[in-house]
């Protein structure tokens, strides 16, 4: 099925946006362009998949480290194991997302950034972000 958002004005406003998908009702916190915004950027895109594979089958999910978002990050992006990336692979994406993703995250209210201690605290709205990025990836080729 494919996602349709429910927001009745083009306002910016916050709690507007509502995506179903198989089924499933997924109320996203941020507007409609906001989610365009985030989702416009592929690191964020991959930084979101990577924070929910590690939310996956896990009830309580508090703060995620950034250093293993990025390994995730990296090993998907360049197509090998985490154990086979370089230092550079690796640095690259550490210094992108901590510096960058996680932070625009943290000002859309996605996740919670902790810059000292390098983590990222999710919430419930990366779910549906993940389904819509895999919902839009499944039909297109």
């Amino acid at each position: 099925m494919a996602a349709k958002s429910l927001d009745e004005d083009e306002s910016n406003s916050a709690s507007s946006t509502r995506i179903f998908a198989d089924g499933h009702d997924y109320p996203i916190s941020i507007s409609s362009n906001q989610v365009f915004q985030l989702l416009s950027r592929p690191r964020s895109r991959e930084l979101i998949r990577a924070i929910a594979n590690q939310m996956s089958g896990k009830e309580d999910v508090s703060a995620l480290k950034i250093r293993d978002l990025s390994e995730e990050v990296a090993s998907e992006r360049w197509g090998v194991k985490p154990y086979k990336l370089s230092g550079e692979e690796r640095r690259s994406a550490f210094k992108s997302i901590s510096q960058v993703h996680a932070q625009v995250l943290h000002e859309y209210g996605i996740a919670t950034y902790n810059t000292a201690e390098k983590t990222l605290e999710p919430s419930p709205d990366i779910v549906a972000l993940s389904e819509m990025i895999e919902m839009v990836d499944a039909v297109c080729a």
